[in-house]
């Protein structure tokens, strides 16, 4: 699996991570290679060492991820898309305390042609299903859109889910729109994180 990263926050806990993720094996074998599409330069992308490509915002995320597919991705392997406003929060696993960026261990191993990844079933909810801080893509659906060009929702004709159903509708044994809960994964909401995230959340569910 692979990683595209949209650069717009540029804080240094996720970088970190990342930089972690990406020389999980040290530094000539690298499992889930990071690549950033920067909107906008900073001194943090040139000092964590990780791949980037400084593009111009046009599409929000869905246009940076076309950028990744179009100009970076060699049509091999599945990427996981994710924005740059994500925390990864420590993982108990039986008596220890495990970093948080071992997610990527079950992400990796998403079974699906496509995938929204979600904080919890809240968060689906708020999101309508269909809009989330990180989608996984596997190796054959990104090969059938990249053959396409571009990702056919940046074409304006449909959006994201109808272009999705009608991918599923011809290719009926693949699994799109799935969907994935990773708990230990704190995905911003508005620049707010954790209780603050929730308490917002939770308003906004109310006044709507």
């Amino acid at each position: 699996m692979r990683i595209c990263v949209v650069g717009w926050y540029f804080d240094d806990e996720l970088y970190s991570s990342l930089w972690r993720v990406n020389h999980y094996r040290g530094f000539t074998d690298i499992k889930y290679p990071v690549f950033i599409i920067a909107h906008r330069n900073n001194d943090l992308i040139a000092n964590c060492d990780l791949p980037c490509l400084l593009e111009e915002n046009v599409g929000l995320e869905w246009g940076a991820y076309n950028q990744y597919l179009t100009k970076v991705w060699d049509g091999n392997d599945s990427v996981l898309f994710m924005h740059d406003d994500i925390k990864f929060l420590p993982l108990i696993i039986g008596d220890e305390i495990k970093p948080g960026e071992l997610v990527f261990d079950k992400l990796a191993a998403i079974q699906f042609d496509h995938a929204y990844i979600f904080q919890s079933r809240m968060e689906d909810v708020v999101n309508y299903g269909r809009h989330g801080r990180m989608v996984y893509f596997s190796e054959r659906l990104l090969r059938l859109i990249k053959s396409e060009k571009d990702f056919p929702w940046l074409k304006g004709k449909e959006d994201v889910y109808l272009a999705l159903k009608k991918i599923q509708n011809i290719n009926p044994e693949w699994s799109l729109l799935k969907k994935v809960y990773v708990p230990n994964v704190d995905m911003g909401y508005e620049g707010k994180f954790g209780k603050y995230k929730l308490q917002f959340i939770d308003e906004s569910l109310r006044l709507g």
